[in-house]
């Protein structure tokens, strides 16, 4: 049954809520109010979705992921060294290995570069020094690969010889200018820098680990400082003045866009180089000039990011900048977790309880059945 409201003196309706006054709209806006995201468009919801894809892709356990390196590079080559496959599917002239893998490098420093420096742009606030000492990881990247590539021709050259027995072909460049075969030690280059590519990459990419935090933490600690009490401030930004404050509001909104393009950009040379690895696995080298390429790599990538670099001589590490923003995982990263080690961690021991139990979780007794239960004989 409905009832009719009754109208007020003047014959408007009555109100269920107190409409505002001067006074009370003063007041509230002495009061800081918490900041909500902006809301989520169609495009915004697909490309979350495309950036958590490219996330699973390339922050795979690093220990499974070398694993899997040292595993296909000696056991698939083992097999390829008997039974040889036909090379007419991959040709050393072809579209990837030519314009790619032989400068495989210089893609790789071509996004890689890009990123490192917004990344750490933004998260060092502008700091050249931080900027300059993360900028640095490449350029020891470089000189390795340098080093070890001309010691893969080192190699090949001064251990070999040339199918012809004549002391005037004895050196490399001479036995291949007559047009001979030189045999040699070739520990495969390409091998090495598709391996070591790839590493370094996802190295690198893990600062966009809980990138998007940031903006949160950006919203709650603007509102924080808009109260006149904010001694319980437990943000990781509160350690910013105000001026790295205001910095990283406006460069994390400027360069966000281009850093989430060339992470995926990244991921697409990744993929690149792993169905270039299993080209080059299959049809070129043998077992012993890949396996120690792909040894190699990985100890390069091991002793820079996993010894040298942690000790903050010189270098820092990736994402270590003015403020912490990636030390906690949040739900929709709980599947990627940070470069603290390559190496998994120990399983817990875990002890199947005795009583009843629905759904792994052992059944609540109540006080009447375990009298029951103990009166009960053992049988």
């Amino acid at each position: 049954m409905s009832t009719k409201r009754k109208a007020g003196p003047a014959g408007t309706s009555r109100m269920n809520f107190r409409p505002p006054t001067a006074d009370s709209s003063s007041e509230s806006s002495k009061v800081g109010t918490k900041p909500t995201a902006d809301p989520s468009t169609v495009m915004g919801v697909m490309l979350s979705i495309f950036l958590y894809a490219c996330r699973r892709m390339m922050f795979v356990n690093t220990f499974y992921r070398v694993l899997y390196y040292l595993a296909i590079t000696f056991l698939i080559s083992v097999i390829m060294d008997f039974a040889p496959a036909s090379k007419i599917v991959m040709r050393k002239d072809g579209f990837f290995n030519t314009y790619f893998v032989k400068v495989g490098w210089g893609w790789t420093l071509l996004v890689s570069i890009p990123f490192v420096a917004l990344t750490s742009f933004v998260h060092s606030c502008g700091q050249r020094d931080k900027v300059i000492r993360s900028a640095c990881r490449l350029l020891i990247a470089t000189v390795l690969w340098y080093v070890c590539t001309n010691f893969f021709n080192y190699v090949e050259s001064i251990y070999g010889k040339c199918n012809i027995k004549n002391a005037s072909l004895q050196s490399k460049a001479a036995c291949l200018r007559k047009g001979h075969f030189w045999s040699s030690v070739d520990i495969s280059g390409h091998t090495f820098i598709l391996i070591y590519s790839t590493l370094i990459m996802i190295e690198e990419s893990r600062v966009i680990n809980n990138w998007e935090r940031i903006s949160d933490l950006l919203r709650e600690e603007e509102y924080t400082r808009s109260l006149e009490n904010s001694s319980l401030n437990t943000n990781p930004l509160r350690v910013l003045n105000e001026r790295d404050f205001n910095f990283l509001t406006t460069s994390y909104q400027q360069f966000t866009p281009y850093i989430r393009l060339l992470f995926i950009s990244m991921t697409g040379l990744t993929v690149i180089w792993e169905i270039m690895l299993w080209g080059t696995i299959i049809y070129y080298h043998s077992m012993l000039e890949k396996f120690l390429a792909a040894l190699i790599a990985v100890t390069c990538w091991y002793v820079t990011y996993y010894i040298w670099f942690p000790m903050d001589i010189l270098v820092s590490s990736p994402g270590e900048g003015s403020f912490k923003y990636n030390s906690t995982r949040t739900a929709g990263n709980a599947g990627i977790p940070p470069a603290a080690s390559p190496w998994p961690k120990a399983r817990k021991s875990y002890r199947r309880p005795s009583g009843p139990t629905f759904m792994g979780m052992p059944v609540m007794k109540t006080k009447e059945e375990d009298v029951q239960n103990s009166a009960k004989p053992p049988s």
